[in-house]
């Protein structure tokens, strides 16, 4: 018992553990390879608890590419039957490539839950590749319904693309819990305006500059919500029409 406490009152100790599970963890990830041929399919779809620890496979679209501080990549992914979450810890590895919205990308890794939503752990740096990106994405079926902003009614609660929008307003500000934010509005042709907001981790300096651009018409992966009574658009994605 006393060696017990004098190792975890001894400064040096509690390092020296930390400093061997952390290797640990870093030869794990560069070494290991999943056996492919047991990976199962996943479409995104709703998981049970008995499906948490399965090693899957799934190819999506990159709807959201964010990293924090600690260096981990947590990736939004689109497939067939819903969206995902994917997190890369720097323990395993270095990517071949930076993702990036509109990449659509193949993972492998253990499925699971976070925060009530689906997730895949890869289990290496080899674990995510890219199948094409944007640029290339003419033969890629959209996940997404396309659709005007007088029929967001009909969507509600789901994510869509709504094209031939102008900004008309699109204001920086900080949430009471400290994040970063873009409150925007946007008018169709025919002169409906919605309000919506992209929070932290679904814009970067590339969305405001769209988003500045009032001259120019644009499109806005976003999902459909209700505030204060009126509909309001969480915002994903934009680009140029």
């Amino acid at each position: 018992m006393n060696h017990l406490k004098k190792f975890v009152t001894e400064p040096r100790y509690p390092l020296i553990l930390f400093a061997g599970i952390t290797f640990v963890i870093w030869i794990f990830g560069k070494f290991y390879q999943p056996i492919l041929s047991e990976a199962q399919v996943y479409s995104g779809e709703s998981i049970s608890s008995n499906s948490i620890g399965q090693l899957v496979v799934s190819e999506g679209i990159v709807i959201n590419s964010y990293r924090n501080k600690q260096g981990i990549q947590f990736l939004t992914l689109k497939s067939e039957n819903g969206e995902y979450r994917v997190s890369f810890f720097p323990s395993l590895g270095k990517l071949s490539f930076v993702p990036r919205k509109g990449d659509l990308v193949r993972v492998t890794g253990l499925l699971n839950i976070y925060r009530k939503q689906p997730q895949i752990s890869p289990l290496s740096y080899q674990s995510i590749t890219k199948i094409s990106d944007e640029s290339s994405a003419t033969t890629i079926v959209s996940p997404y319904p396309i659709i005007d902003i007088t029929e967001v009614n009909k969507y509600m609660g789901q994510t869509v693309w709504i094209n031939n929008l102008i900004p008309t307003s699109v204001e920086k500000f900080t949430s009471q819990k400290g994040y970063k934010m873009l409150r925007f509005q946007v008018t169709s042709s025919t002169g409906i305006s919605v309000n919506g907001i992209f929070f932290e981790g679904n814009w970067d300096k590339e969305t405001l500059d769209i988003m500045l651009s009032s001259q120019k018409r644009i499109s806005m992966l976003a999902t459909i919500g209700e505030f204060r009574g009126e509909v309001s658009l969480n915002g994903k994605q934009v680009r140029f029409d």
